[in-house]
């Protein structure tokens, strides 16, 4: 993080690249490595702090962006406690894929082809740094709306709101727009969607479908105690949250409390809700 501390205030916006995903996760789980918890909080923050007896980190206005190809067992990799407690899963976006021989000696790209690239790159770019401001149709604003409220009550639709409004802004700039209209909208919602089922599809511990049962489970021990309360130690040991996994039970009452079944209170624990 020290380096990355340093790059970052020698040129405050970068992107990351790993030729293979297992780099970053296998530095992410060294012990007393801030790696994960830097490179998560600054998908929603320019900022991130650090300090410890022996080092203090400090970054400031940062722009970080990570792209990594990932093999889909390094990827399940993610799906442990370290990971999944500070909600990294979420912050990825996927792209799955698979690879093909075609060409056993690549031919070198013609020399139009990159100036014509460098130029239409060069175009947006000018555009996205002159356009100080984006605006939005009620038609778009709408469609985002009606989207936004209907989103699925399911761990994998979790920031793919933050990431809708990231790529209309980016899909404007693309095609140097200086407004989202309905049909910029509509696109980036059908981009989501596909997004929300990559993510169940290749997530390897079935999490919508435990957490459902660890739900359940919650429901019947709270159900059978008469309206009286049971602290976080006791109800995780009386669903065998350990079994499960302690994420799969952090999701799971926080699921219920937020629809309003159950509640908690630090001098009585958790309840039903009459």
């Amino acid at each position: 993080v020290k380096i990355l501390q340093k790059m970052l205030q020698e040129n405050g916006r970068i992107i990351l690249i790993f030729d293979e995903f297992r780099a970053f996760t296998s530095k992410c789980g060294i012990d007393g490595s801030v790696l994960l918890p830097c490179v998560t909080t600054l998908f929603e923050s320019k900022r991130y702090e650090s300090h410890t007896a022996k080092k203090d980190i400090r970054i400031d206005n940062a722009c970080l962006s990570l792209l990594a190809a990932s093999t889909t067992e390094t990827y399940q990799r993610v799906f442990d406690s370290h990971f999944l407690a500070i909600g990294f899963p979420n912050r990825l976006f996927l792209i799955p894929g698979n690879g093909q021989r075609r060409f056993s000696f690549p031919q070198k790209i013609p020399t139009d082809d990159i100036i014509r690239l460098r130029q239409e790159l060069q175009d947006i770019v000018r555009f996205a740094t002159e356009q100080k401001e984006i605006g939005i149709t009620p038609e778009a604003k709408a469609i985002y709306h009606q989207w936004y409220l209907e989103l699925p009550k399911s761990v994998h639709a979790r920031r793919l709101e933050t990431y809708a409004l990231r790529f209309m802004l980016l899909l404007c700039c693309n095609e140097k727009e200086p407004t989202i209209d309905a049909e910029i909208a509509d696109k980036i919602i059908r981009l989501m969607d596909w997004q929300f089922k990559v993510r169940r599809q290749y997530d390897p511990v079935d999490a919508d479908s435990n957490i459902a049962r660890m739900e359940e489970s919650i429901r019947r021990i709270l159900a059978g105690r008469n309206g009286n309360g049971i602290g976080k130690r006791d109800l995780s040991r009386a669903v065998h949250a350990n079994r499960a996994g302690l994420w799969i039970f952090a999701q799971a009452t926080e699921n219920l409390i937020e629809a309003e079944e159950i509640r908690f209170e630090k001098k009585t624990g958790f309840r039903m809700v009459n």
